[in-house]
């Protein structure tokens, strides 16, 4: 989750630490030189550190196939704005090997203490 409102654009790198071409975290593709970090970077935390979502997954070997992942989150301590969210192969953020596979905005909005926001990740599966 981050409170940035801006999408990675395209040729900003979405994998590794984070630096001035490339990160993995979300909020923050690219880096310094892609968009902005600190207040917009990545959340880690009141409840919404990176964590593993329940994952349905497919079933059968006809095209296409479709699976989802849901991840809720709670804000725990003080009123946080999310803005962003993020899917990611591994919960550790500015990891060499984090790589932030999807990532989607929406309008900002203000959690308080006890709120939840639920993130549903659908994904489509089509091979050959």
């Amino acid at each position: 989750m981050s409170g940035s409102t801006v999408a990675p654009a395209a040729g900003q790198s979405s994998s590794g630490v984070n630096g001035a071409t490339s990160s993995g975290d979300c909020g923050n593709a690219g880096g310094t030189g892609g968009q902005n970090g600190g207040a917009t970077a990545e959340l880690a935390s009141n409840g919404f550190t990176a964590a593993s979502g329940t994952v349905t997954d497919i079933t059968g070997a006809t095209n296409p196939q479709s699976s989802t992942v849901v991840k809720i989150f709670t804000d725990i301590t003080a009123s946080t704005t999310v803005a962003q969210s993020c899917l990611v192969n591994q919960v550790a953020h500015n990891d060499a090997n984090r790589v932030n596979l999807a990532a989607a905005t929406f309008s900002a909005i203000t959690l308080q203490i006890g709120d939840t926001i639920q993130i549903t990740w659908s994904i489509s599966w089509t091979w050959t």
